[in-house]
């Protein structure tokens, strides 16, 4: 019990100095007073509570309460207990009780104010749980697969053990080699706000199972340092010890897993399958992300979605991987996504494979053409090559005269007449180009020049020392 240990701490700091008193009897140590005690618990509970430690905070003051010190303060910090842990209804009966109060009218207006914000708080709760719950299950729908334990968010009940039934989900998923859903299930929960040690130490196991040991053993350390209770604790240990032995086994088994996953992800966006080989069908020889870059290459253009999630298959297998990496760019920029492209051809264009870089290079100023030819319709022709200039340098691309430039500039608004000969037309096209292109670097100069000098004038002293200067 909390107060018989806060005895022994007590005894511990005074017992030699009683004993130096009187070696010959031992003075009882008396129990503290109701105030004292509520006094103390409620330190010890603020204590834990800023650790964010709810649970032993709420059984340390149930401790007291049930030893038969009850105080309206001691139930007000049982009660936000009570909703820190989501048990709301019991934290509102509560609430509800010491709001009648009249005797302690501020006491009672506290109760009030945390009543009707727990209310707000789970009803909000409530929200976030049946997204996450629909999308728990939208994720399993991706691999045509149904959850087994976790029902349906308007069955769900709200005393479930939410993260028991995720864990249980995800493992089911992992025996039935499909490690990719197991990670999805635990990083959609993680992402909704639930803490839990023991979904980290799943999700390292499905990323041990994608080949990546070293990212997953890394994980459990890192999980092992912060952790404290020792069963949590040798659990970690337990799984380390089997990804350090089984990692042989689960590189060869990767190209089944990889298999299963793209198979999936084909037919749940519909796609007739030409390249992917069944799971069964898999050897040494069969070049499997060879293959499944070859469906998403097909797929592209009539299919974009499916090319993307096909892409993304082989790099959650190879994150590093230039093509399917490039390719991905031309999926997102296919459905639309073109900030998410250039953002991945951005990195791509610093490669060192040339090849590699100069593609994405292309790309990105394909996109930003396609994006300057659409102002061009819907606004200007200034204000499109305007865009069309910036946006190069912003992504540390020359500007080019390319056939979309060329486009708008014959359509821009200028007192030269465009010869009808095509080499002095080309002429006169790239001299106009190369004069906005210095017009626009011109602009960006003085502007830079502008700041500095306006920075250096702001300079604590700096009028003081021209003046000095100048006498």
């Amino acid at each position: 019990m909390f107060f018989d240990k806060f005895l022994e701490r007590i005894s511990f700091f005074t017992g030699n100095k009683i004993h130096q008193k009187n070696n010959s009897r031992i003075v009882p140590l008396l129990r503290p007073s109701k105030d004292e005690s509520e006094r103390l618990t409620l330190e010890e509970a603020n204590r834990l509570i800023a650790e964010k430690k709810h649970r032993q905070a709420l059984n340390i003051v149930n401790a007291t309460i049930e030893s038969g010190i009850s105080t309206n303060q001691l139930m007000l910090k049982k009660a936000f207990l009570l909703s820190q842990n989501k048990e709301y209804e019991a934290a509102h009966k509560i609430w509800v009780m010491l709001s009648k109060i009249e005797n302690e009218p501020r006491l009672a207006d506290l109760a009030k104010q945390s009543l009707e914000t727990s209310k707000k708080i789970q009803h909000e709760s409530i929200k976030a749980t049946k997204l996450l719950i629909d999308n728990l299950h939208a994720e399993a729908k991706q691999y045509q697969r149904k959850l087994r334990h976790l029902q349906k968010s308007e069955n769900c009940s709200p005393d479930a053990n939410l993260i028991q039934l995720i864990r249980k989900e995800a493992e089911i998923a992992r025996a039935d080699e499909l490690p990719k859903l197991s990670l999805a299930l635990i990083n959609e929960t993680l992402l909704s706000g639930i803490e839990s040690p023991m979904l980290v130490h799943d999700k390292a196991l499905c990323i041990s199972m994608m080949g990546q040991q070293e990212v997953a053993l890394e994980l459990l350390k890192n999980l092992n340092q912060e952790i404290k209770n020792q069963e949590i604790k040798d659990s970690i240990s337990k799984s380390i010890e089997e990804i350090t032995k089984n990692a042989k086994h689960y590189e060869s088994k990767a190209t089944t897993y990889l298999a299963k996953q793209a198979r999936s992800a084909a037919k749940h966006n519909g796609l007739e399958i030409q390249f992917l080989p069944e799971a069964n069908q898999i050897n040494d020889k069969v070049k499997l992300k060879s293959l499944i870059f070859q469906e998403a290459r097909a797929a592209l253009n009539e299919n974009p979605k499916a090319s993307f999630d096909l892409i993304n298959a082989i790099l959650d297998y190879a994150p590093g991987d230039l093509a399917p990496l490039q390719l991905k760019g031309e999926a997102l920029a296919a459905l639309n996504q073109y900030d998410e492209a250039i953002a991945i051809w951005k990195d791509l264009a610093k490669s060192t494979t040339k090849k590699i870089a100069q593609k994405a290079s292309e790309l990105i100023s394909k996109v930003i053409a396609e994006k300057a030819i659409f102002i061009n319709t819907n606004e200007s022709s200034k204000a499109a090559i305007s865009y069309f200039i910036c946006e190069h340098f912003k992504n540390n691309l020359t500007p080019t005269l390319s056939i979309e430039a060329i486009e708008i500039l014959k359509q821009l608004d200028t007192h030269d007449i465009l010869s009808s000969d095509p080499q002095l037309q080309k002429h006169q096209l790239q001299l106009q180009f190369k004069t906005l292109v210095i017009d626009y670097l011109e602009a960006r100069l003085s502007k830079i020049s502008r700041l500095n000098a306006s920075a250096t004038d702001q300079k604590p002293g700096t009028i003081g020392k021209t003046d000095l200067k100048a006498g």
